[in-house]
């Protein structure tokens, strides 16, 4: 254990060296209200062609294993990171978050730095500010009474009853999701929107505005039926396609080096659709990608699924959930099914979550299967029994992979790889009181693992002479089910090979409060589930408080941690991390929010190790109308990290000390010109980092138009970024981009971009040199 925190400070210590080169900010999110999409935005301020790829690994509060998602890669002109949690849609109880960095050389960088998994960011969810019952808004065209309108209709809702309580400014009318507000006519007590030409099918409308006091009311949602005859409304078919591509090109001039050229493209294609007829209802999914190859890890995605009231069958890609330690955040290709009557639901799922790879040190092809039984009421008590099994074929890649001597007789050089057979058995129960405000759970599993199955099973003979263990059955004659040999993981079943969790929710009276216990032991593995932490146990309690009308809302979190469950090893490390967050909306024109976060880890060893972080963070935000050219929202925002630490080596009696200060502030504002088709964002931001031996520091500054013409049809764009640094880097870059996106029809939308960026390095070792990029991006997609 004490060279393993040694490790930790070293990895630590070179991810500040790595840091040096590349560079990330991220303005963390305190608050999203339930029901919405977490999307989240990781900048790069220097480095950018040092990466390959960043992932998100993310959780709702409280669950045990992460969820991975790769984030959308932007451009040398638009260095960023972005992606969209779907998930968070049916959160409740927050979530959590942090970033793994690949670079180019195949090594992590993390953000937050240490311990991630431990001291994520976290988001809270709150409740909107809505009042959607007695709004004021009443519907008087179309009559909902009738069906199977013309394709040309009125909608006209009047708001008599809050007419000298509202916002007239504020009063936006969502037709099928889109904003028709420009194209309505909106007088003292009504608001009129001509529809012309709809489409055949389902239509969904509602109104939101702001009172003068301001609290926010909305409709409630209303719908109506186009008449259609056509095939695709027999099977009620909506589905999309997009095309994606991207191509740069870089110019590097350093002094005494010749021009180099460097290209990089990609392109992708993405299909789907879903639809129903009488009791069936059916989707599909196509994804294809220029990067796919032989040499790695699928990219393409297939998926065709059917739904029926007590059967669903899936075949092609697909991410099944069978418990947090069965099978849960693996994309497995196969075939899923799942039975659900009312008391009775069985699941099963047969595929591949690895494919054979014969590049590097080779992948072999690991087939998955997983059954899920459960008995019981949804609505009040389930019980529930899973098996899964994860198998290596060890004939799917050559045998030089595992003999690299190319001599199965001669075992002078170490396999390359090995193939591995894993198989996991669990329960779990949830019980639900109070209509589900109130849920209590658990779950356990209980693990095997062999690391190495290339000779097969062996005899009870051989078994009882390699570890004395003495079985009353032959292994060989099971080898299907699991192959038994001398690199088994346990050799016996105990407490090490065990992982369970016990929870605990309620939500009464605004408060949401989740306690959460989970402990997995050092030789549990399950392959089909991803990122599970061995040998750890967590104490994790969340409490979410909604105040006077969901204005104020606030999130308290306390999170225990500690290793060596079992007293196996002579060094235990604990951690503790808590954390506050306040967030207060004045109306809907101001905010203010603040957090903090403090971790705590430390060992218990006379060696001593121990690493502190604090995070303080301060935001607000004010939307001014009261320019009248241009109403404009202001928001600022201020993070300060603050890192310590001390080590004592085995190596030396000298005790190493290390420490780390960053200040990062933005300040932006958001204009909307009232007389001209435009918008405009204006950004600064500033960062200052002391680190080991290294300071570094730089100012940025954004600027961005958005045009808006033919009712928002043509949304052509520009921005330029100017960027310099300080301290231990030299380095100044300024980018520009021009792009538009054109909603051609309805349903038909074409984006591109073309951009440049400028800059010179004056770090390289003869001198300076200068660098020149360019970018275009394309997308076109259709809805149908």
């Amino acid at each position: 254990m004490k060279k393993k925190l040694i490790i930790s400070l070293l990895i630590f210590i070179s991810s500040f060296l790595l840091a040096a080169e590349i560079i990330t900010e991220h303005n963390p999110i305190i608050i999203i209200d339930t029901g919405t999409t977490l999307n989240l935005q990781l900048d790069v301020i220097n480095g950018f062609s040092e990466i390959n790829k960043v992932y998100v690994l993310y959780r709702q509060q409280g669950e045990i294993t992460y969820n991975e998602l790769e984030m959308e890669k932007g451009s040398e002109s638009e260095t960023q990171f972005t992606a969209k949690l779907d998930d968070t849609v049916n959160y409740q109880s927050g979530v959590e978050y942090f970033f793994h960095i690949l670079d180019i050389n195949n090594l992590y960088l993390s953000l937050p730095e240490f311990q991630p998994e431990n001291n994520p960011f976290r988001v809270a969810i709150s409740q909107p500010v809505k009042e959607i019952e007695g709004s004021g808004f009443v519907l008087l065209s179309p009559d909902p009474e009738y069906s199977d309108f013309a394709n040309d209709f009125m909608i006209a809702i009047s708001f008599f009853a809050i007419k000298d309580k509202i916002d007239p400014t504020t009063i936006q009318l969502l037709l099928d999701g889109k904003d028709v507000t420009a194209k309505s006519r909106i007088y003292s007590n009504m608001i009129i929107y001509n529809v012309v030409k709809a489409h055949g099918g389902m239509h969904m409308y509602k109104v939101t505005a702001g009172l003068k006091d301001g609290t926010e009311v909305e409709s409630e949602t209303w719908k109506v039926s186009i008449a259609d005859y056509s095939l695709k409304k027999k099977l009620n078919l909506t589905g999309k396609a997009s095309f994606n591509s991207y191509y740069s090109t870089q110019q590097y001039d350093a002094a005494d080096t010749l021009d180099l050229d460097n290209k990089d493209k990609w392109a992708n294609f993405l299909l789907q659709f879903k639809g129903e007829y009488k009791w069936l209802r059916f989707s599909s999914k196509i994804f294809l990608s220029s990067l796919e190859s032989k040499h790695s890890q699928a990219v393409n995605r297939y998926n065709l699924s059917f739904f029926t009231k007590y059967f669903d069958f899936i075949a092609g890609d697909y991410t099944p959930n069978y418990g947090t330690f069965m099978m849960s955040g693996k994309n497995i290709m196969g075939v899923h099914s799942n039975l659900h009557l009312a008391n009775f639901r069985l699941k099963t799922t047969y595929g591949v979550s690895k494919r054979a790879v014969e590049f590097g040190n080779g992948t072999y092809t690991r087939n998955s299967l997983g059954i899920r039984t459960e008995v019981g009421n949804e609505d009040n008590f389930v019980w529930g029994f899973a098996v899964a099994k994860n198998k290596d074929d060890k004939n799917s890649i050559s045998d030089i992979y595992y003999h690299p001597d190319n001599d199965p007789d001669i075992d002078d050089e170490p396999p390359l790889v090995t193939p591995d057979d894993n198989i996991i058995i669990g329960t779990d129960f949830t019980w639900s009181l109070f209509r589900k405000r109130l849920l209590l759970g658990a779950e356990a599993a209980l693990s095997y693992l062999n690391t190495n199955i290339y000779d097969g099973a062996l005899s009870a003979e051989e078994l009882k002479d390699s570890l004395d263990v003495n079985l009353p059955f032959n292994p060989q004659d099971f080898e299907a089910i699991f192959v038994l040999n001398e690199n088994i993981e346990p050799i016996q079943p105990g407490f090490s090979s065990l992982a369970y969790k016990t929870y605990l929710r309620t939500f009464f009276y605004n408060n949401f409060l989740n306690i959460n216990y989970s402990a997995v032991g050092t030789s549990f593995n399950s392959y089909s589930s991803n990122y599970l932490q061995k040998d750890n146990a967590i104490l994790s309690v969340n409490d979410n408080v909604n105040l006077f009308n969901n204005k104020l809302f606030l999130s308290l979190n306390l999170n225990l941690t500690s290793d060596n469950l079992y007293d196996e090893k002579d060094v235990t490390t604990k951690s503790t991390n808590y954390s506050t967050q306040a967030f207060y909306r004045f109306g809907s024109q101001a905010y203010v929010k603040i957090g903090y976060m403090n971790n705590d880890t430390a060992n218990d060893d006379s060696l001593l190790f121990e690493y502190t972080t604090q995070n303080i963070n301060f935001g607000c935000g004010y939307f001014v109308k009261n320019i009248a050219f241009a109403p404009t929202r202001f928001s600022f925002v201020y993070n300060n990290y603050n890192s310590t630490g001390k080590n004592e080596p085995v190596y030396s009696d000298s005790l190493i000390e290390f420490e780390s200060k960053k200040d990062n502030i933005n300040f932006s504002m958001n204009s909307e010109f009232v007389d001209l088709p435009l918008e405009t964002t204006i950004s600064y931001t500033s960062s200052v980092e002391d680190g080991l031996n290294s300071s570094t520091n730089y100012q940025s500054i954004f600027l961005k138009g958005l045009f808006s013409f033919y009712n928002k049809k043509l949304l052509p764009y520009a921005n330029l970024q100017y960027t310099m640094f300080g301290g231990d880097i030299d380095k100044n870059s300024f980018s520009f981009n021009v792009g538009t996106n054109y909603y051609l029809k309805t349903n038909t939308f074409l984006s591109t971009n073309i951009g440049t960026k400028v800059y010179t390095d004056n770090d390289v070792s003869n001198g300076s040199a200068d660098y020149s990029l360019f970018t275009w991006r394309l997308k076109i997609s259709q809805n149908f």
